[in-house]
Order: C-alpha cells, then structure tokens, then sequence
C-alpha cells in the first residue's frame, strides 16, 4: 500500500512539473501574433461619405442597435491603408496593430466597386491592441469578395469604453442631524426659546417666595 501511494505521489508531481512547464495556450494567431479572437461586426452600410461626424453618427446608431444603449463616441483620425494591406493569413485573417491605443470600437471603409455596402462597424474583443477581421465576415456582411483586400482606411474610437448619453437626475436630500438616543436633535432657535421660558419660570417662582 506505501508502495502505491509513493507512486500515485510521484505521478501527481511529474504532473505538475509538466503543467508548469507548459507554455500557455495562444489564441487566435494571425502571421505568428496572438491578437486573441477575432472582433465582431455590430453593423454594415453603404456609407454617404467619410467625414468624421459623419462616420461618428454611423457608428453611434450601429452601436445602438447593437446594445440598445446610446453613446457618444469620438473617433481618431482616419488612417488610409495601402491596397493589400493589412495581408491575410491563409486563414483568410487579418489584423492591425494600433498600440499603445485600445479602442472599444472601430470602422473598416473599404473601396467596394459597385456593391451597397462599403462602411463595416466592428467591436473589438480580446486584446484591445489588435483589430482583427476575417475575409469571410466581411463577404458575409457585403464586402465582395474581390474587394475584401481594398480597406480604404480604418478609424478608431479614442477608448476602450463609449459614454452614455441617457441622462439622469440628481436630486439633493437633506439630512438631519440624530443625536445618540436615535431622536432628531432641536435647533438653536428651539433651544433659545427652550431656555427663554425655562428662565422665565423660574424668575416666577421666585416672586411668588418673596411675595409670601
């Protein structure tokens, strides 16, 4: 019995020596770099044009639909892309890397021929570093397929978190002052008028010894 329990114990620590000695598992790798997973597309339209505010209120309304809360979100400078760029993997992935940022959300404009759809809103999941997207989400969301390597330029959100604008209102309470017995504690003009009459009493007592 000592014999198999020596044994059960050296099994258990090889174990653990193999476990710690394992590198951790990686995620999704695109071209080698582990960007996490990829990102998700909230929403896709046939843009009217790529003016900041324009693309902003595009977003904000995709974000909407997507969460059912509104936000207000500001974007950065586009960034024009090369055609071609970012490459994909033979996974048909790709991804751009925009540390030190960590954006909550981003836009994809790509240059689409003659197809409806050309502005995609993507959340971004996992490592905040790295926007991901797949060949295949984009022709799923519109994107022709000989179209999914012309990204025009993608914009970024400022942060990783959006601000909501439903309004809320405060409302000031007052709260009186207890004393340690639990009862409220009377004000100064309550302990005047206390100690008015107490004198008062006190100098008719007074008069009424004398007066006998």
């Amino acid at each position: 019995m000592a014999k198999v329990l020596h044994c059960l114990k050296a099994a258990a620590a090889a174990s653990a020596v193999i476990l710690l000695n394992s590198p951790a598992q990686a995620g999704l790798l695109i071209h080698g770099t582990d960007v996490g997973a990829l990102d998700t597309v909230i929403g896709a339209i046939d843009s009217a044009n790529s003016g900041q505010a324009y693309e902003e209120a595009q977003l904000e309304a995709a974000i909407l639909a997507f969460t059912g809360s509104p936000v207000d979100v500001t974007l950065l400078s586009n960034v024009d892309t090369p055609t071609g760029s970012p490459n994909a993997d033979i996974n048909g992935n790709r991804f751009v890397d925009v540390n030190p940022n960590t954006p909550g959300y981003y836009i994809l404009k790509f240059g689409n021929g003659n197809n409806p759809t050309d502005m995609l809103f993507m959340l971004n999941n996992e490592f905040l570093r790295y926007l991901a997207w797949s060949d295949a989400d984009m022709i799923a969301n519109g994107i022709a397929e000989n179209h999914v390597q012309s990204l025009s330029h993608y914009a970024i959100t400022s942060t990783s978190s959006t601000t909501s604008t439903t309004s809320t209102t405060s409302t000031t309470s007052t709260t009186s002052t207890t004393s340690t017995n639990g009862a409220p504690e009377p004000s100064s003009s309550v302990l005047a008028l206390l100690g008015t009459a107490l004198l008062a009493g006190a100098l008719r007592q007074r008069r009424k010894a004398r007066s006998a």
